[in-house]
């Protein structure tokens, strides 16, 4: 997309930055842009939405994105409140399916600064919400790469970012504001410290599995899935409750204690077991009934043996799930 298709509507007036509606028009603006220091024309009409343009030079590569860098940072920091997205305990390339451990909220803000170094971080912006620290990015041309990322794990400081790289031009104050305050859908969690801690107490409940070469663990505390002896992590392991984590040479499994939910911290293994066992059998007649496999959710298929018709996994003999008709 060429810079010329790109309307900048803040600019720096005295060090200070200014939406297009609070200068006057023309050279009377006074302002610079952002990114190169050159000076700004403020065009109001009406045929296209009012923005800043260079003047007597070509449109800055970075004048936009820079400009819009700063006026979120800016927003974020001269507020009181601002919306978190809601929080979700991910588990590490297992299909087991997140758990959402805190909803979308409004916080308070007790204090902002904007790059200010935490450590061996220069985060975008610090918020300070009851004595406790968020990090917060903003994307507009640049996401967050892996050395940083890592850094904020360290910190354990939970981090968010704000996703503005889809907002290529004309983007309103009123737009940006939305974004920034009302919705959660271009904020994510980049790292959050009660995740990490949540996850960590499940890997703590964990027993690690052994797997091979073949991608198969010799030990399946739930004995199913076989293949010649074998037990299949992708087919298996991965779909399975009480799968935790896999790793490239092993899987974490928490059968053996009996903890897939949050709420099974909160339970005696005596009151976990029939729980469990009911809730997979459910779990296990829902797939059934449409024809899926509980263990790999390949297709079932109807066959006939020597005791009558059944339904058999489409995967047989990598996977040996039957269920009499």
């Amino acid at each position: 997309m060429s810079t010329k298709q790109l309307h900048m509507i803040y600019a720096l007036n005295n060090n200070e930055l200014v939406h297009i509606s609070e200068v006057p028009s023309g050279l009377r603006c006074e302002c610079i842009c952002p990114a190169c220091n050159a000076k700004l024309v403020a065009k109001k009409g009406e045929k296209v939405i009012r923005h800043f343009a260079h003047y007597n030079s070509e449109e800055c590569k970075y004048g936009y994105e820079t400009s819009l860098h700063l006026a979120a940072k800016q927003m974020i920091a001269e507020a009181r409140k601002f919306t978190i997205p809601a929080v979700y305990l991910n588990f590490p390339s297992s299909g087991k399916n997140p758990l959402r451990i805190s909803e979308a909220k409004e916080i308070e803000i007790s204090e902002a600064s904007l790059e200010q170094r935490e450590g061996s971080i220069i985060p975008d912006i610090v918020i300070l919400s009851k004595n406790r620290k968020i990090f917060i990015e903003i994307y507009v041309t640049h996401a967050i790469d892996e050395s940083k990322l890592l850094k904020v794990k360290n910190s354990d400081i939970s981090t968010i970012e704000i996703d503005l790289s889809e907002y290529k031009r004309s983007i309103t104050k009123e737009e940006l504001e939305k974004v920034i305050f009302e919705d959660t859908e271009k904020k994510k969690w980049i790292y959050n410290s009660y995740e990490n801690s949540l996850l960590k107490k499940f890997m703590d409940v964990s027993i690690p599995i052994p797997i091979n070469n073949q991608g198969f663990v010799d030990y399946c505390p739930m004995n199913k899935r076989t293949r010649k002896g074998k037990y299949d992590v992708l087919h298996g392991c991965y779909y399975c409750d009480f799968c935790i984590s896999i790793g490239e040479k092993e899987c974490f499994c928490s059968e053996e204690s009996f903890i897939a939910t949050i709420d099974d911290f909160h339970k005696t293994i005596e009151e976990r077991k029939p729980s469990h066992y009911s809730r997979l059998e459910n779990i296990r007649q829902a797939y059934v009934s449409c024809r899926i496999c509980p263990n790999c959710k390949s297709y079932l298929v109807e066959r006939t043996g020597r005791y009558g018709r059944f339904l058999g996994c489409s995967q047989f003999p990598h996977c040996r799930f039957t269920e009499r008709i």
